[in-house]
């Protein structure tokens, strides 16, 4: 995990920035999973990894797999949540596709 205060913050910033919302935000982060009050799409994102990873690589002397790695439990722990309709989309995709068929009927039952 980032230890770096100011690297964890900076990247705080940016995804908040990213919902509409300052940060340092008390008021917010002080309710129960705060992190799932808000949403974006799977593309919002791949462009907040993508910004991440640019921050990292600049900041550390870092390989590209603990960059990866960085971002993933970055996300995994503060994270927004996906956007439903994303996930509706992508199940759409793969509706009928081999392999797929029981995945598709618990995603239908949900």
């Amino acid at each position: 995990m980032i230890t770096n205060e100011k690297t964890c913050d900076d990247c705080l910033v940016e995804m908040f920035k990213r919902v509409g919302l300052k940060y340092p935000n008390p008021k917010f982060t002080q309710q129960d999973c705060w992190y799932q009050r808000k949403m974006w799409s799977q593309e919002e994102e791949d462009n907040f990894k993508k910004w991440m990873r640019s921050l990292l690589k600049k900041r550390y002397k870092w390989s590209t797999k603990k960059v990866e790695w960085e971002v993933g439990m970055f996300l995994l722990n503060w994270g927004w949540t996906t956007s439903k309709d994303v996930y509706e989309k992508t199940l759409r995709e793969t509706k009928g596709k081999k392999g797929n068929k029981k995945i598709n009927k618990r995603a239908q039952s949900a």
